[in-house]
């Protein structure tokens, strides 16, 4: 400033000039509420009082909460209320709560959140900017708008859980007392048992998840389902006026459901239950059923999207009561989104009936379990691969065990079997359709089976060769899986220390790793088993990672082949993806087989304490120090 004072207040001049930024709250307020802006000194008066009141009441909030709190972890608030009030705004302004982060919420989950909302602006942020200059690459204003909308609440977000969140100490820090504070932290007291007998209570293992989660949190996990799977549906809702031309197979407008409309006939057959559809019985009524209801493209999007959307909801709010760890449960809440955004597709309905069969094996409703379970698998064939968990349940819970196997088999075989002879018997042609086309399909580009024939092709040019390939990877793809089940389910019969769920993350694991057939929304799979299993949160990252890197290196392969690009360099980065996630499968199946169920402190009828190994299904529904 005294060197050169025009200079050192060119920086105060120009901000104080400037209208909103894009990103800022102020841009969204003062487009859609113009009364708000009548000047920019408004704006940066109101910008400035509601800085300085935001934090004072946030102050306010956390003293109140807790008197002693370590008082620079203020920083954190300040920044991103700073961020919240003020009408400048760029994208690299995240690189300012990174520190803050590690320092003063470690919370992964909020770190998570933020990130991926401030990735999701500054995507979508550029892609606007191409609609302001009238390129066809454009985004709409609205989705730009939502993001930076996304973002802000995550920061209101983090601010109740800085709030709420008891300070830690940093470890070199100097407390009040002088001492050097640590950073372990300090074991609670034994108690008395829950029991009132006066022995200390048994600390729960940190691989058990066990417990209801209380209904105000089922409501909100039951919300946050309902935003993500509707954002969902209204990436894709947007492309439903287009006519069908091919280009869809490349851009983000292609998912299954309008497929089903466009390619299988069901613009032009109202037939029940529609022809050329390659998919299970269950799915085929289900397809069937909307197309009755509806007459267009639109409605018939909407009659399905309102099917996985309730589906999604209540998978999320069964798996909320079946786990205590919200965040584990928004692994779930907010993962398939991310995919169905893509692939929109059937798969979640087999889910929400798979994991419905197994709560309600837990809760000891055998033949439900199992008529769940067969009516999934009339869907899609995978749920049927749950099947020996619910048995193993059964076996580990009921003395004696032969009636609850009989009543969950005896549900599963005439469900399965009902819905099945019910289509055969309107129309063997329909039925047959499904297995068929499984049949003499070719491998997915995205399988362990494609990149084999891929090298195997110039060792055998024989036109016939790609038939016999196709059924020598039908054999052996099922008996690899025959083999590895068996496997998995003589291991969990001889180790009761094993939980019973990740029998059925194995096998599902297995079927992923051996079969000729996979598309991206197989991932939804396993995700309700990232809730239910304490893996470690590195292991859903690995596994989400994977699964990304595929889904888009196998639509970058489609485009380039689409336009006569260079398919040779696409389809060689998605082998090396491909790889990848199988190396990723068989580790999280490494990971499931060496989970464990934690040792419970029992008392045994003579009055000594004994340790019993008990399911995570019998856990599930215990009663604290019920033994």
């Amino acid at each position: 400033p005294l060197a050169s004072p025009s200079s050192w207040w060119t920086f105060f001049r120009y901000n104080a000039s400037r209208l909103p930024d894009w990103d800022s709250l102020w841009y969204i307020a003062c487009r859609d509420l113009p009364s708000t802006c009548r000047s920019t000194r408004v704006v940066n008066g109101l910008s400035l009082l509601l800085f300085v009141a935001s934090v004072a009441v946030v102050w306010w909030l956390k003293r109140r909460r807790e008197p002693n709190f370590r008082r620079w972890t203020l920083v954190f608030p300040i920044v991103v209320l700073f961020l919240l009030t003020s009408k400048v705004y760029s994208p690299q302004y995240g690189l300012w709560l990174l520190p803050l982060f590690a320092l003063v919420l470690p919370n992964p989950w909020a770190f998570a959140a933020f990130s991926i909302t401030d990735l999701a602006m500054f995507l979508t942020r550029f892609r606007f900017f191409g609609t302001v200059e009238h390129h066809s690459w454009g985004w709409p204003q609205w989705w730009f708008e939502a993001a930076v909308l996304a973002r802000a609440a995550v920061l209101v977000w983090c601010l109740v859980l800085w709030v709420r969140r008891r300070s830690e100490p940093v470890p070199g820090e100097i407390d009040a007392s002088g001492e050097l504070a640590s950073a372990e932290p300090i074991p609670d007291p034994p108690g008395p048992g829950a029991d009132g007998s006066g022995e200390p209570a048994a600390r729960a293992s940190p691989r058990l998840l066990a417990g209801p989660l209380r209904r105000p949190s089922l409501a909100a996990l039951a919300v946050v389902a309902s935003l993500t799977l509707t954002g969902g549906y209204v990436l894709k809702a947007r492309c439903l006026d287009q006519p069908w031309d091919g280009r869809q197979w490349t851009t983000d407008c292609y998912n299954d459901i309008q497929v089903v409309y466009s390619l299988r006939g069901i613009a032009d057959d109202r037939s029940f239950p529609p022809r050329d559809l390659e998919y299970p019985a269950g799915t085929v009524f289900y397809v069937g059923a909307a197309a009755q209801l509806t007459r267009s493209a639109r409605g018939f999007f909407q009659a399905n999207a309102v099917g996985i959307l309730a589906t999604g909801i209540a998978t999320t709010v069964l798996l909320g009561a079946m786990a205590p760890s919200r965040s584990r449960v928004l692994l779930f809440a907010i993962g398939p989104p991310l995919f169905l955004y893509a692939f929109q597709n059937w798969d979640v309905l087999a889910v929400a009936l798979t994991i419905a069969g197994l709560s309600a094996a837990v809760r000891r409703r055998y033949g439900l379990a199992g008529a769940a379970v067969g009516l999934g698998a009339a869907v899609k064939l995978f749920p049927l691969l749950a099947l020996p968990a619910v048995l193993l349940v059964a076996l580990r819970e009921e003395r004696p065990a032969r009636p609850a196997l009989g009543r969950a088999l005896a549900g599963f075989g005439s469900v399965l079997v009902a819905v099945n002879a019910l289509l055969f018997a309107i129309s063997p042609e329909s039925w047959r359709v499904f297995w068929t086309f499984q049949t003499d399909r070719f491998p997915n580009p995205e399988t362990s089976w494609f990149m084999v024939a891929r090298h195997l092709e110039g060792m055998f040019p024989s036109p016939a060769w790609s038939a016999s390939y196709v059924r020598f990877a039908n054999a052996a793809s099922l008996a690899l899986l025959a083999a590895v089940g068996l496997v998995a389910c003589w291991a969990f019969l001889r180790r009761r220390d094993r939980p019973a769920f990740a029998l059925a993350f194995v096998l599902f694991a297995a079927a992923m790793l051996t079969s000729k057939v996979f598309s991206p929304q197989y991932m939804l799979w396993l995700l309700p088993f990232f809730v239910l299993l304490a893996f470690p949160w590195y292991a859903y990252v690995a596994y989400v990672f994977a699964d990304v890197a595929v889904l888009v290196s196998v639509n970058g392969y489609f485009t380039t082949i689409a336009v006569g690009g260079d398919w040779p360099h696409s389809l060689a980065i998605l082998e090396v993806f491909t790889w990848l996630r199988y190396a990723v499968l068989l580790w999280l199946v490494f990971l499931a087989l060496r989970l464990r169920d934690p040792p419970v402190v029992a008392a045994d009828p003579v009055g000594t304490d004994a340790v019993a190994r008990r399911s995570p299904s019998r856990l599930l529904h215990s009663e604290p120090g019920s033994g």
